[in-house]
């Protein structure tokens, strides 16, 4: 085996390969002076330029400071704008039942800037309300309906109120005396399509004040001491043409007013329920080709010669002849061609399960109530 060298002394010699800790170093610094000397090197760079670590650190940095907590900004929370309900006015009057309503409701309500274009129905049924309390219906924008049924303080200055709502379009005046009372303020109603003067104590003068409501399409005059002569102001002007619903129900309207029903050609709907009516008015209905619904009961003048007379109504779906005890099977007969029937009620007259069943093969559509039963 090999011995290593010794100088002189007898140390060992040191070679580059013995590993001295002084050559690193030198040959960093080396490495300096060559680069230095290279033409377009201004800078010496630094050893932690060489080995990045200046670039590692400015990116631990960096990464410290995008992860600094910024300055505490206070939470806010967005304020939803509050609800804003009916108007107490409103409430009130709604919550009210209507024979309790009050002018002073009215008044509150007429004061309101808003709200009222939601008020259609304005039910005022048997309350005490006055001409004054009616007055500020007008400042509605959208009343369609107004009740005043059983109003047993009418006065005129309150018709002469109704009159100012222009956006009427039904009026309930039920069993509100009006008798002795102009209703001519109700003919500058433009939009009023439904009048109902049930048992009001009205006569047949007082039609004439419909005569300019061109809108006018039912008309519900059942028990008033009526015999039918007002109804020549609306054939006079053709205005029955616009008519489709009559009820002169519990009247004497068979006396004079069947003529002017001739060729009314939009009637749907006909009462005349107890109004005297025998076999020869109804030769003028015959004539109403657009009748669907008509009512005759407790009229027992009318016979079999009668409704033989309704046998060109086509398109009749319902006729009640109840208690008009002179009908027979002979009747039922002779409306075998309204094929269109799908009630009749013949209970209390003559005509007898025969007489329904031979019915209802020519309308099968139809229930027929006689005498003791039903075929259906």
């Amino acid at each position: 085996m090999s011995q290593p060298q010794r100088t002189k002394t007898g140390a060992p010699r040191q070679t580059a390969r013995s590993g001295c800790p002084l050559a690193g170093p030198a040959m960093f610094v080396g490495l300096m002076l060559v680069l230095c000397t290279m033409p377009g090197c201004e800078k010496i760079p630094t050893f932690g330029e060489l080995i990045g670590q200046d670039q590692a650190e400015e990116s631990v940095e960096g990464l410290q400071t995008k992860h600094e907590p910024g300055p505490s900004v206070p939470l806010t929370t967005r304020e939803e704008p509050a609800s804003t309900g009916p108007d107490p006015a409103i409430t009130s009057f709604r919550g009210t039942a209507p024979n309790m309503r009050t002018d002073s409701q009215l008044v509150a309500l007429g004061s309101l800037d808003s709200g009222l274009e939601r008020m259609e129905d304005i039910d005022l049924s048997s309350s005490t309300v006055t001409a004054v309390g009616l007055a500020e219906l007008k400042k509605f924008p959208a009343v369609r309906k107004l009740t005043l049924s059983m109003m047993m303080q009418m006065t005129p200055e309150m018709i002469e109120e109704i009159g100012e709502i222009k956006t009427l379009e039904v009026l309930e005046l039920t069993g509100s005396p009006l008798s002795g009372i102009s209703l001519e303020p109700l003919s500058s109603l433009p939009a009023l399509v439904e009048i109902n003067l049930s048992n009001t104590g009205i006569t047949d003068e007082v039609l004439e004040h419909f005569k300019p409501i061109e809108t006018l399409e039912v008309l519900r005059l059942d028990g008033n001491p009526i015999n039918g002569a007002g109804f020549r102001y609306f054939e006079r002007r053709g205005f029955p043409n616009r008519i489709r619903v009559v009820d002169v129900s519990n009247t004497s309207f068979s006396q004079q007013g069947f003529p002017f029903l001739r060729g009314w050609r939009t009637l749907e709907e006909f009462h005349a329920g107890q109004s005297g009516v025998f076999d020869l008015c109804l030769a003028s209905l015959g004539t109403c080709k657009e009748l669907k619904v008509l009512t005759l009961g407790y009229n027992p003048q009318i016979t079999d010669e009668g409704v033989k007379r309704l046998a060109s109504l086509r398109k009749l779906e319902r006729l009640d002849l109840h208690n008009c005890s002179s009908v027979s099977d002979q009747g039922m007969y002779f409306i075998r061609n309204n094929k269109g029937l799908q009630a009749v009620d013949a209970e209390g007259t003559s005509v007898s399960r025969n007489g329904a069943l031979g019915l209802k093969k020519f309308a099968p559509e139809a229930r027929i109530a006689f005498r003791g039963g039903v075929v259906q």
